[in-house]
């Protein structure tokens, strides 16, 4: 029992260790690396990249700077690999979406991206940067049967009993045999407490376009930060502090303007989610 104990606090020290490596990089820190021998931590370092959403991200912060060259070589190129093939999803991504937008606003319904899929291309310096399996889309609640429809005509299959959520998947084969998937949201957040927080309507109207992704629009900043403070705290079953959540966060605040932080700050004390709303703020700093 004493063995089982030290050796998981050694594994948690470990992550720990790890994680900080992590965030020095995407800080742009100067970083004095493990010897190259140290195949242990390597491993880890590259599987908290991946666990923790960041690799590529990691990988577009170390090649300006010497640590780059400092890494072993095989971990470099797997590095580089996983950015190869984010970059290639991504295209196909951005292409099914400029349909499904097509297919949507042909038959007059809105929609706004969330969460990373919108954050991708307002906040990172390159789309596949922010790692995700899905996108997010957030619908009208009064619209559910008709998007569902246009979604089964454009050859999506639907997943998920619509009502036994606030949500439900729509997937298709599209590249190399893998699947693009949908998540349809017609509530911001699946938690109770914080289902009915962001109005549709309201997030619409104030909604934001994406420039790069042609008709495609999504939440305003206040509104997107409060959203990824909340999606933080109600995700109980993942690790809340998987940094690409938290880099998020940090993207959002920093580029927000006073009167945009006013209102994330007014929306936050109305919800009463001004507690959660600053220990994201604090973790992220």
């Amino acid at each position: 029992m004493e063995l089982a104990t030290k050796k998981s606090g050694w594994v948690l020290n470990q992550q720990q260790t790890v994680e900080a490596f992590l965030c020095g990089a995407i800080r742009g820190e100067e970083l004095r690396w493990p010897t190259a021998t140290d195949r242990e931590f390597y491993n880890s370092f590259l599987d908290r990249a991946i666990a923790n959403g960041v690799d590529c991200l990691v990988c577009h912060c170390l090649k300006p700077t010497p640590a780059w060259q400092q890494l072993p070589d095989d971990l470099r190129e797997q590095l580089e690999q996983r950015t190869r093939n984010a970059i290639a999803v991504e295209m196909a991504r951005a292409s099914d979406l400029a349909a499904l937008n097509e297919g949507l606003a042909g038959a007059g319904l809105d929609m706004l991206l969330l969460k990373g899929s919108a954050l991708a291309y307002t906040h990172y310096p390159q789309p596949h940067l922010r790692a995700r399996v899905d996108t997010d889309i957030f619908i009208d609640p009064r619209k559910i049967r008709q998007v569902r429809a246009v979604l089964e005509d454009l050859g999506y299959g639907l997943l998920g009993w619509t009502y036994k959520s606030h949500q439900f998947s729509a997937t298709r084969g599209k590249y190399d045999g893998r699947v693009i998937r949908y998540d349809v949201h017609w509530r911001a957040n699946n938690g109770a407490r914080f289902a009915r927080v962001i109005d549709f309507s309201a997030a619409m109207r104030d909604s934001v376009s994406v420039p790069q992704l042609l008709g495609s629009r999504t939440l305003d900043p206040a509104r997107a930060l409060l959203l990824a403070c909340m999606h933080r705290a109600s995700t109980v079953q993942q690790n809340h502090d998987r940094l690409n959540w938290v880099y998020d966060a940090h993207l959002l605040f920093i580029a927000m303007k006073a009167d945009e932080q006013t209102e994330f700050a007014r929306l936050a004390l109305q919800n009463n989610l001004q507690a959660i709303c600053l220990e994201t703020l604090k973790h992220s700093r």
